[in-house]
């Protein structure tokens, strides 16, 4: 599969997770305060209850005479008997004379039936306990409560409102923590609590309508916003593959020899890092190509000098034209030599970029290495007419070098003095330990090296042709060597104007 649909398929999966998760909690939210608002209106349902009570806490001033009414409430019915039939018949006829509240009065409640009773609805059976002992005393119940105030409630409605005094202790009915509680007020003081059990589920018909109709409309919400993540994910997918995409034909005009392929970086971000990479990668394999060109050119070229002369001077001597004598021969030895020279040149340096070279690194003294070197070129530098300058540190400079390479190393440097600076001429050789590492400078009198071709000296066989040619013998691959022995080292060199008129070479290399 490609990446955009994959994209496209993970950002989806998420979005509709991550929406169903949220469906899921609002729906929970809602149903809970929904269930606790329809816990919150019953209990406020019983302000006329509260006031009731309140009223009879005033004239008794304790709550003993209602729990004792509460407490002779009439035998539940037997089976197949009528709720009223185990009353005596001279308490029947008096309450069908008048006689008693009128409130309670069975006759008018024999004349009109009830109300039908709506799921979830709560009757004067709820509030059974209370409403007798109120009746007992004489107080009105609750508005609203017209049906069956003498008849034993059903079996289902037994948990009913409960009364507690003002320390909550139960008083009539049970009580839990759990309990939603209303206080009763009386002169803005608590005398008791009303307390009534949670609801645990909604069994009204309009809430649990309401709830219903409510899921839907937030389940076509979430159905909408994942609509529109739909629309907004797809062309946001094509803009984040988009530079991806970009990339992989890039690679595959690289892979194809096209090294000028280059990207456009926009951005910061890491695909913008991504493509500068690429491009930096690609110049790199651009100029390892044209450096490998190069190199090619210029071996077949060194090669071919040496090899043409000593093939004219062969040719020369089969024609008669030069004698076969010593004179002959020893100039054909030296072009020998000097093809020898170069093949062992390119040998060396190739086994050094190869990683071919084998380094013995120990703990080194370079102080006394440097002064050493420049004693064994002291008299080949006299008879040249190059006078020579030391700066040395007096402590002893320590590092982590091969030996055999460090000489090979300030030999090619002190070679170069030499073959290249015109006499009369000065040298001069500076050691400086710095806090973490050590410098080696090398710097000669004129002739000077262009500014321009100082960035060019460590690149191989390359030579600054007015003033360094093959007369000299050397075959520009001595600083492109010296360059990988320093950088074996992980150190680093480069070439600088020197104030003395000449070239200067720096190498820096770290302390042990």
């Amino acid at each position: 599969m490609r990446i955009f649909p994959k994209l496209l398929l993970i950002l989806l999966l998420t979005s509709a997770m991550v929406l169903s998760l949220l469906y899921t909690l609002m729906q929970w939210s809602f149903d809970r305060g929904m269930l606790n608002y329809v816990n919150q209106r019953e209990l406020q349902s019983m302000q006329l209850l509260s006031d009731n009570l309140a009223s009879f806490y005033k004239q008794k001033g304790r709550w003993d005479e209602l729990v004792t009414s509460s407490l002779q409430r009439p035998p539940p019915p037997r089976k197949g008997e009528r709720p009223n039939e185990h009353r005596p018949n001279q308490q029947r006829r008096e309450d069908n004379r008048g006689n008693g509240p009128r409130e309670f009065r069975h006759r008018e409640f024999e004349r009109r039936p009830p109300p039908p009773r709506r799921r979830g609805q709560r009757t004067e059976a709820d509030y059974w306990p209370m409403i007798l002992a109120l009746s007992a005393q004489g107080l009105h119940y609750p508005a609203g409560m017209t049906e069956q105030v003498n008849n034993y409630p059903p079996k289902q409605h037994a948990l009913r409102i409960s009364l507690l005094d003002k320390d909550k202790l139960s008083l009539i009915g049970r009580f839990k923590d759990k309990y939603n509680t209303k206080s009763i007020l009386l002169n803005g003081e608590i005398v008791g609590y009303i307390a009534l059990p949670p609801s645990k589920a909604l069994t009204d018909e309009f809430d649990i309508a309401f709830v219903a109709e409510n899921n839907q409309n937030i389940g076509v919400i979430i159905a909408g916003v994942f609509g529109l993540i739909f629309i907004i994910t797809l062309p946001l997918s094509r803009h984040f593959v988009l530079p991806i995409t970009k990339l992989k034909k890039a690679v595959v005009k690289l892979n194809k020899g096209e090294l000028q392929t280059r990207l456009a970086v926009v951005g910061r971000d890491e695909l913008a890092t991504l493509a500068r990479n690429f491009n930096d990668l690609a110049a790199t394999l651009e100029q390892n190509e044209d450096s490998r060109k190069r190199w090619l050119a210029d071996i077949s070229h060194e090669l071919r000098t040496p090899l043409a002369i000593v093939k004219g001077e062969i040719e020369a001597m089969e024609d008669g034209i030069r004698p076969l004598n010593k004179a002959g021969l020893l100039s054909l030895s030296e072009e020998v030599a000097h093809l020898q020279k170069l093949i062992d040149d390119l040998n060396e340096l190739t086994n050094a970029e190869i990683g071919a070279l084998r380094y013995q690194k120990h703990a080194l003294d370079l102080t006394q290495l440097v002064s050493q070197n420049v004693e064994r070129h002291q008299t080949i530098l006299d008879k040249k007419g190059l006078l020579v300058h030391t700066q040395f540190t007096s402590a002893p400079v320590v590092v982590w070098a091969d030996e055999t390479r460090i000489n090979q190393l300030l030999d090619n440097l002190l070679s170069n003095c030499l073959k290249y600076t015109d006499a009369p001429g000065k040298l001069f050789v500076t050691l400086t330990r710095n806090k973490q590492s050590v410098d080696i400078i090398i710097e000669d009198s004129a002739p000077a090296v262009p500014d321009s071709a100082l960035a060019k000296l460590f690149e191989h066989l390359y030579r600054v042709e007015s003033s360094r040619n093959r007369k000299t013998g050397g075959s520009g691959l001595g600083l492109a060597l010296c360059k990988n022995i320093v950088h074996a080292h992980q150190g680093s060199i480069n070439a600088f104007a020197s104030p003395q008129g000449g070239l200067g070479i720096q190498i820096t290399l770290p302390l042990n």
